[in-house]
């Protein structure tokens, strides 16, 4: 008989047949794991599973600019709801809608595209069974603001606007036996708007075994994952099976594993994913690995991205068509008949970019898989009219430069880095028609980076330059702790005096095992040079470098001491997630050290240098707090206050009319 809380969970394998995928929108799936008897009971939740089963209503716009989302009156009966009755709201009437997916997607489930889906209020609503009396950890994701009833009783809020995490908001509750009830209610400002919940067993603080992937794009797409405790005779002891959403730690998917491990301990951890665009994979990791850091996957596609290219107007054929998936330029290229072929990709991609030389580039959402007959059926068009440049890159002597980066500086989503080919020449396509400027920057390992121009654009629309790349000069060294003269691994060492420049490259080298690193792209002449660590207070040295000649540089790392604070509103009340970052130190803007509020205010800077570093305190909805002189081993408390909304009428003195055009411009009091 399968118990709680650590059930085993039966493998299921789905067999599916693919051809290819194409570019269509993709709609959520999923499917129950598991069937309660009692047709009139709830299914039996599961630990470390996301709900799938939800009622979702809405969208509810607030009344006025400066209404609290979450204080909205919108239910007759919050948090107490019949999801069978219609609910009227401003003269409108909303009725409930079923939502089976492990993340709501308010927009897409309640047809809340554009503005409708901007300043508004909605409702998830799921129900679900519990074997026992028992305490658990609700632990909810949230795009924007959070309210959460348990049972009736509110057990969660949080006004941040931010991205929807996994584990993001994490609560202690206490399920009844039998039916349970949780209803959400989410605070959207912009952009996406999503929730997700799941139980997790209480006692476990850290989670087990954490997986994640560098892969990001559409967390929809992720697979279960199936972990599996190996003995030593490679015998299953134990199985789960888990979900996985945007990490809140860093840019990454993520799985995390909360619950007990098999006494003796596993030797192996086995992994098993894949669904309709993933590939199913195994993946075996030594318990000793496992145990210590998380286990790092790859999200392979399962089938190839193929599709076809032609021009919008005459239907005919683009050959030598680029693609950029996740930005990076890939190799394929579409060939004479405008088919391109992609082996290999990020499954969770949202889309493709596609463009070829004089045509505007085009983006396009990639999606579940189709037969090739459809997809050269409905082949992507592109417009004519973009602008492209082209140009050599030479080194001093007039050599050629191989494999230099060239980036265009776009602020746009087609925004590709290009390099050089053997002949040192490089083509940037599809600049959009109306620029008639652009700030890129070319770099290459051996020379010193152009940047800090200005390109002015030909009107005809194709522009070639040239342009000579100078040596490098080279600076080597060693980093070492100031306290016990060991070599300290993995430090920065960059040049320059701003990481804030829109297009300026600070050349930088990473220290080895040694300490030691070699910098041979930087300026020649006079220069300052960083020594920037995670674990060390920052260093910083100015020297003269000459080509052809190393210049030698030693630097010697403190440990800094942690800044502390608290952040407090003005009725006194700790301020959660407030953004605290670092600016400019000894007047060069390289250092950066950042940290955010807990839930009670408090933050940490750690290994803060003892001279004062301008830091600035930052949170949506409150005035910035700027340049704040922050020294190590100090602590400091800081008062944040909310943005206050004004409405007001004006007149004209002389008519007693309202104006027909007024402009206003915000502004802050500043104490002399």
């Amino acid at each position: 008989m399968e118990t709680q809380p650590m059930q085993s969970i039966r493998r299921v394998r789905r067999s599916v047949i693919v051809s290819c995928v194409v570019l269509l929108i993709l709609c959520p799936l999923t499917r129950s794991d598991a069937q309660d008897a009692n047709p009139d009971r709830p299914p039996t939740f599961q630990w470390n599973r996301l709900i799938r089963d939800w009622h979702v209503i809405g969208p509810f716009a607030r009344p006025t600019d400066d209404t609290n989302l979450l204080d909205m009156h919108v239910l007759p009966d919050e948090p107490n709801v019949d999801t069978s009755a219609s609910v009227s709201f401003n003269g409108m009437d909303y009725q409930w809608k079923r939502w089976q997916a492990p993340v709501v997607k308010f927009r897409r489930a309640l047809d809340a595209d554009g503005d409708r889906g901007t300043n508004v209020v909605g409702y998830a609503w799921t129900e679900f069974s519990s074997e026992s009396d028992q305490d658990a950890i609700l632990a909810l994701g949230h795009d924007d603001q959070i309210v959460a009833w348990l049972n009736g009783q509110q057990v969660a809020r949080s006004e941040d606007w931010t991205a929807c995490k996994l584990d993001q908001t994490e609560v202690p509750v206490k399920l009844h036996a039998g039916r349970n009830v949780l209803l959400i209610k989410i605070g959207q400002g912009s952009s996406d708007w999503e929730t997700l919940a799941r139980l997790r067993p209480p006692g476990f603080n850290k989670p087990a075994v954490r997986i994640i992937s560098k892969q990001i794009g559409n967390f929809l797409r992720l697979p279960q994952m199936e972990l599996e405790f190996l003995d030593a005779d490679g015998n299953g002891v134990q199985r789960e099976v888990l979900d996985g959403y945007r990490s809140k730690t860093d840019q990454r998917s993520e799985f995390a594993y909360f619950g007990p491990i098999p006494e003796p301990a596993p030797a192996v951890v086995r992994l098993l994913f894949g669904n309709e665009l993933v590939a199913e994979t195994e993946q075996r990791v030594p318990w000793k690995d496992a145990k210590d850091r998380p286990i790092d996957v790859t999200l392979k596609n399962r089938s190839p991205l193929v599709g076809k290219i032609v021009d919008n107007k005459t239907q005919q054929p683009i050959a030598d068509a680029r693609l950029m998936i996740d930005g990076q330029l890939l190799e394929e290229r579409s060939d004479s008949d405008g088919v391109f072929r992609v082996e290999q990709y990020n499954p969770l991609a949202y889309s493709i970019w596609v463009a070829a030389a004089g045509f505007e580039p085009r983006q396009e959402w990639i999606s579940n898989a189709l037969e090739i007959d459809r997809m050269v059926a409905n082949p992507v068009g592109l417009n004519a009219g973009a602008q492209v440049l082209r140009g050599t890159l030479l080194s001093k002597d007039g050599s050629p430069i191989v494999g230099a980066t060239i980036r265009s500086g776009l602020s746009r989503d087609w925004n590709p880095n290009v390099l050089t080919d053997a002949d040192g020449r490089f083509e940037l396509i599809g600049i959009p028609k109306d620029r008639d400027r652009l700030f890129p920057t070319v770099t290459h390992p051996e020379h010193v980076p152009k940047d800090r121009f200005a390109l002015d654009l030909q009107p005809e629309g194709e522009t070639d330059v040239s342009w000579t790349l100078d040596p490098g000069a080279i600076v080597e060294g060693k980093v070492v702790s100031a306290e016990t003269g060991e070599p300290l691994q993995g430090v920065r060492i960059v040049e320059g005096d701003s990481r804030f420049a829109s297009n300026v490259v600070n050349p930088d080298s990473t220290t080895g095992g040694d300490g030691r690193f070699r910098l041979i792209s930087a300026p020649v002449g006079n220069i300052v040079l960083h020594a920037l660590s995670d674990n060390h207070a920052p260093a910083m040295t100015e020297l003269s470098t000459q080509e052809g000649s190393p210049a030698e540089v030693d630097f010697k790392l403190l440990p800094g001491k942690p800044v502390t604070g608290r952040v407090l509103d003005p009725d006194g009340k700790p301020v959660h997630d407030v953004w605290i970052i670092t600016d400019t130190w000894n007047g060069m803007r390289m250092f950066r050290r950042e940290a955010h509020t807990d839930k009670d205010g408090n933050f940490t800077l750690p290994h803060m240098p003892d001279t004062p570093t301008e830091t600035h305190v930052l949170k949506r909805d409150f005035v910035s707090v700027r340049d704040q002189q922050f020294v190590g081993g100090e602590h400091y408390e800081i008062t944040i206050r909310p943005v206050v909304s004004h409405t007001f009428r004006m007149k004209m003195a002389d008519t007693g009319k309202q104006p027909d055009a007024v402009e206003f411009q915000h502004g802050y009091v500043f104490d002399e």
